[in-house]
Parts: structure tokens; sequence; C-alpha cells
């Protein structure tokens, strides 16, 4: 993973003014949240904004964001090369940031709405209770997940320690497997492994449940695609118990899944899964679409980063919508943001048949890419 190059000198040109990234986010119309990822480098202001951004600090793109040019400058690229190169490079990095489509959260703030689903999740988790999170496949339950990781250190503090692992993964294939991946993600130390290693793995992690307990930490284990887990060919009821038994001392279970999780379990054990106490100590949270006020914030939201004008505004909102429902997948929306996004870049670099906003049929042909895309990949 290529690690963020921080902007010091944005930051610099800002502080030596006295100003705070408020106020420079609204002299030139963007947002704090922009100004702090331009500053923390995870991401490049878009040529429109680099351009406000030189005239705000009297200054030129060289100066106030030096690490893009260096490569240029080794190549001795003309300054005529360099700007057109520059803004190509930028209006890049932008197209495969901004909307984030089939990426992994890194930043909470990318993760929109489910206002009510994130406080019921951390208010569950501060407890150390355990949460069961459903929904079809690019609802946004991983994310969900990812997002709790990612403001446990400042939302519920040191004394959290969250793992993650996916269920479908290699490492989880088998029960033991499975076992010694949740020491693993969670950062506890892994017994030998032999004939015996699911139940030394499960005896490990409820050891250090109740030690972590005793000293008043929390550890918690988010499962995704809990599926995988019931697809196992050694599966069996008694894992879960024993994870039921271990959540009873302290351990915080947050599972996530398309189906509720008798349904799923009852499915490959059948009916005796029912009356399993597993089920008991979840709470469910569903995921559902976007309301229409949560896809226009998004919308919103989005549009100032991408520099969309009303119009495109009106079209990402209009074809996000699946089609013939009143409901917005957040995918979805995603999923035209970029298209639409990827249109404007091509015509900036001279494909100019790629967006013709004045032509109904260029609207017809867009229409039809997003349904084409969504099929190919929706739930």
């Amino acid at each position: 993973m290529v690690r963020p190059h921080p902007n010091i000198e944005l930051t610099h040109a800002r502080r030596r003014r006295a100003w705070s990234q408020e106020e420079v986010a609204g002299k030139i119309g963007t947002t704090q949240a922009n100004l702090s990822r331009w500053e923390r480098g995870i991401t490049s202001p878009t040529p429109y904004y680099l351009r406000l951004l030189c005239k705000l600090f009297d200054t030129s793109p060289q100066d106030l964001f030096p690490h893009m040019f260096e490569q240029e400058t080794a190549l001795s690229v003309s300054p005529e090369e360099r700007e057109v190169s520059t803004d190509a490079l930028l209006s890049l990095e932008q197209a495969s940031t901004v909307f984030m489509c089939n990426m992994g959260l890194d930043r909470a703030e990318e993760f929109y709405g489910r206002e009510r689903e994130k406080l019921r999740l951390l208010i569950r988790t501060l407890k150390g209770e355990s949460t069961s999170v459903i929904g079809p496949r690019r609802i946004g339950k991983t994310w969900l997940l990812q997002y709790l990781r990612l403001v446990t250190p400042t939302q519920l503090g040191p004394r959290y320690t969250v793992g993650y692992l996916d269920a479908t993964g290699p490492s989880c294939a088998t029960r033991s497997g499975f076992t010694r991946e949740i020491l693993n993600v969670l950062s506890l130390d892994i017994p030998e492994q032999d004939t015996m290693a699911v139940s030394k793995n499960l005896t490990t992690l409820e050891i250090s449940v109740k030690e972590a307990h005793a000293d008043g930490r929390i550890l918690v284990l988010c499962i995704d695609e809990f599926e995988g887990l019931c697809k196992q060919a050694d599966f069996h009821l008694d894992i879960l118990e024993n994870l039921r038994a271990i959540a009873q001392v302290g351990l915080g279970l947050v599972i996530a899944s398309k189906k509720p999780l008798i349904e799923i379990v009852s499915e490959v054990v059948g009916n005796e899964s029912k009356t399993s106490p597993f089920f008991n100590i979840f709470v469910q949270i569903s995921l559902k679409p976007f309301t229409h006020t949560e896809a226009s914030k998004f919308v919103a939201a989005k549009s100032q980063e991408a520099v969309f004008n009303e119009q495109e505004q009106e079209a990402l909102l209009n074809y996000g919508r699946v089609k013939d429902q009143e409901q917005w997948l957040p995918w979805r929306l995603q999923l035209v943001g970029t298209l639409l996004q990827e249109d404007k870049l091509l015509a900036d670099q001279g494909n100019l048949d790629s967006y013709r906003p004045t032509d109904p049929d260029y609207w017809q042909e867009f229409e039809e890419r997003v349904e084409e895309a969504y099929r190919g990949v929706a739930p």
C-alpha cells in the first residue's frame, strides 16, 4: 500500500495566515473534510481547486504541492507539458477516489447515511454486546464493519480492540483455520497447531477475553460473509456454541450476512439449530437502500468534490435510483458517479464525443451503460 504524502507546504501556507481548515475551505467553496484530506496527502485537489488554492495563497502549484512535480522535474518536462500532465494526474487521482466504487473504506467520513445503524452498532459495541448486520449484496455491510474499526480509537477509546475477518477467505476454509484467524486478527498468541488446534485456539481466545475483561479491555470480533463459515466441510454447530459462551464472558461479536443468522445455520444443520442459544445474544441491524434524503445528501457532498454542475447532480440522483423503484443503492450511486466522472475526464483529454450533456442521445447511451454495468454485479 502506498503511504500518503502529507502536503506540508499547504498546511504551512494556511497556518502562516492563521486560518483554520474551515476558513480556507469556505474561501474556495469546498468542505473542511476535503481540505483535511489534501493536507494529509490522502487525496489531491482537482485542477479547479488547485488553481483556487494557488490564487488564495498567491503561489504556484509547484510550491504548494512540490511532491507532484518531482518526477516531472527529473524528466525535464517543459512548463507547458507540466501543466497538462499535472492536470491529468490530478484528474485521474480524483476520478479514482471521489466515488470509491468497489473500493474499501479507508475514511470514516466516506460512509454516508446509516446514522441510526451506526449509532446502534456503536452503543452495542461500547457495552461489549453482539450485533448481527444483515442485508443484500453491495448494500454496505462490509463498509459498516470497516467504519466500526476506523472510529473505534476516537469514538470508543483505547480499551477496545476490533479485529476483522472475512469468513470466505482461504485461511477460514476449515474450523482450525477459522479459529486460528480469530486469534490472528485480535493480535493474540497462537498456540501450536495440531489435531487439537480448534480446541486450543478457542481455549486461548476464552482465556484472553477473560484477561482483557479483568483489565477493563474489550475484544470485538467482526466476522464478514458469515455464510462462508457455514460452508466449511467440517462445520458443526458446536463452534457457534463455543463463540456464544466466550461472548458471554466478554467477547463482542459483530457478524455480517445476507440473511438472518438462524436461517443460514438452519439451511446447513437443520431444525436443531433453531433451539440454539447462539442466536439469543444478537440484536439485528438491517441495512436497506438509501432514502431520498440520504441519497440527496450523498449527491450534494460528492458533487462538490467532483465539481459537478446542477445538471450533473440531477443525473447522478436520477440514474442512481434503482429503475422503476423509489430507492437508491449506495453502490449504484457510486457507479453512476464514477461513469459520469470518467466521461468528463475523457472529454477534458480531447475525446469530446465522450461527454455531450446537451445531446439527449448521450444520456440515453449513458443510461444503457449504467444498466449494463449494474446488471453485471447487481444483487
